[in-house]
């Protein structure tokens, strides 16, 4: 600092600056954090200006914005940790075109990928996110090839595989490829731990690996494999914790096995082991927090657990505990939604929890539960549809309206309200059938077809009375 003109000791200012970052974000401190990284990148621009051809410049830059998008990303700001990272993005794809022998170049380029596919699965984009991870996947194998012994870039790969496999296999063109590329990546990831057991960040990405494959089973419908690759998991993250209990990060992994467990519970029956998995999960994401009040992902987690948490107590007959639990989860997702706007899970989420409310409700008070579906409706059809690229998003909303109305269509003792339910129910489901960009899931084809079978049964007779006969009673909603 006595001698900004000195480009070493800049330099150095700046690595020592980021490893200071570095150890803020691990305390959670992420308010310092960015504040370092805005610095470094300013050192590492302005050393950039003064040797515009220095091929290391450039990638010291790359370096900062791919660390201050993890930032703004945590903080909910998807807009602007996209443009760092397309920034980032554009550098490093320069330096692989200068030298694609370059191991630190081609690695950076694959991180640059895999955290521009995160983003994009934010942002509402999983069609251009499974090509980033195709991409990373690409260019990791040849590293992988190429230096056996390099654990960093081995375990970033075996991250690529994870991720373009668990993407691959929502699309289901090709559900073999994306088991063997999860397979492929469990591999990496136990060949690393097993070579160097101290190796943390090995068994973490092992971990991380395993509860991937899980959700692939899960979604496959082998609950039971399904258990054995998230208990494992689940193993490995409670002994990291154990190891650094002070480590955010750590225990954040840990939080989402036990959800990812409970939540295979809580579907086979066991709803108070579920519920055992699940508040584990909320104290540990309530610490998280408290430790970063900024990070709306943890503050996303702990709505999720409050969502589980009411759907275990709901399961075990503890109406007003699920329905608290409920509520307070549904106030955390209506916070998040409006920090980030283009993130339409959490407003999304907060709809289905609302409705969530009506279902215990239901039992009770049929009036109240009238109600709280019209609430949940209302707020489905508040979300900005026209403003997101993600088709899925937009037909699991439409579908989550469709359910919605059923519902308020069977607390309807009214036969014309009931046949314009059921009218709306089809012309919605109908509508996505026909679309050649949305595939309709079981429940939205359950829907359509009990809404078109009870507009029959009217078009056949005198008046819509006819339609309160035969209610068909639909499987409850299943989250992903």
């Amino acid at each position: 600092r006595n001698d900004p003109g000195e480009d070493r000791w800049r330099d150095n200012l700046g690595w020592a600056l980021g490893k200071l970052a570095a150890a803020k974000v691990a305390t959670g401190d992420r308010a310092s954090a960015l504040a370092l990284w805005e610095e470094v990148l300013g050192i590492r621009r302005a050393l950039a200006a003064s040797d515009p051809m220095s091929a290391r410049a450039k990638d010291n830059i790359a370096w900062a914005l791919v660390e201050l998008a993890r930032i703004k990303a945590d903080a909910g700001d998807t807009a602007g940790a996209l443009a760092d990272l397309g920034e980032a993005e554009r550098l490093r794809t320069e330096l692989a075109a200068l030298d694609p022998g370059n191991g630190d170049w081609m690695n950076g380029l694959l991180v640059t990928r895999l955290r521009l596919g995160d983003l994009e699965v934010t942002a509402g984009q999983p069609d251009l996110a499974l090509s980033r991870y195709r991409d990373a996947v690409a260019i990791g194998r040849p590293l992988a090839a190429r230096y056996p012994g390099n654990a960093l870039w081995l375990r970033n790969f075996a991250s690529a595989l994870s991720q373009a496999a668990k993407f691959a296999a929502r699309t289901g063109d090709d559900p073999d490829a994306a088991m063997a590329m999860m397979r492929e990546s469990i591999a990496v990831s136990r060949a690393l731990a097993e070579r160097s057991p101290a190796d943390w960040a090995a068994r973490a990405q092992l971990a991380a690996s395993l509860s991937s494959l899980g959700g692939i089973l899960k979604a496959d419908g082998a609950a039971t494999e399904a258990l054995a690759a998230e208990s494992e998991a689940l193993a490995i993250r409670e002994a990291l914790v154990a190891e650094a209990p002070a480590d955010l990060a750590r225990q954040d992994n840990l939080s989402i096995s036990l959800e990812r467990v409970g939540a295979l519970a809580l579907a086979a029956g066991d709803a108070a082991a579920a519920l055992r998995d699940f508040e584990r999960a909320l104290d540990l994401r309530r610490r998280l927090v408290a430790a970063d009040p900024s990070a709306t992902e943890w503050r996303s987690g702990v709505a999720w657990a409050l969502e589980w948490i009411g759907d275990a107590k709901a399961r075990l007959d503890r109406p007003s505990e699920a329905i608290a639990a409920y509520r307070e989860s549904a106030a955390i997702f209506g916070e998040i939604a409006a920090v980030d706007r283009r993130n339409l899970r959490w407003a999304r989420e907060q709809c289905r929890v609302i409705e969530r409310i009506a279902d215990v409700e239901t039992s009770g008070n049929r009036a109240v539960a009238a109600t709280g579906y019209h609430r949940a409706a209302e707020c489905l059809k508040s979300l900005p549809a026209d403003g997101s690229e993600d088709r899925a998003v937009l037909a699991e909303m439409a579908g989550d309206l469709a359910a919605v109305i059923w519902k308020l269509r069977d607390l309807s003792d009214d036969p014309d309200r009931r046949f314009d339910l059921a009218t709306e129910v089809a012309d919605i489901l109908g509508e996505m059938r026909d679309s050649e960009t949305v595939t309709l899931d079981r429940r939205d084809w359950s829907l359509l077809e009990a809404a078109e079978d009870a507009l029959a049964v009217v078009t056949d007779a005198e008046t819509p009375a006819d339609l309160s006969a035969g209610a068909v009673v639909l499987a409850p909603n299943v989250r992903d």
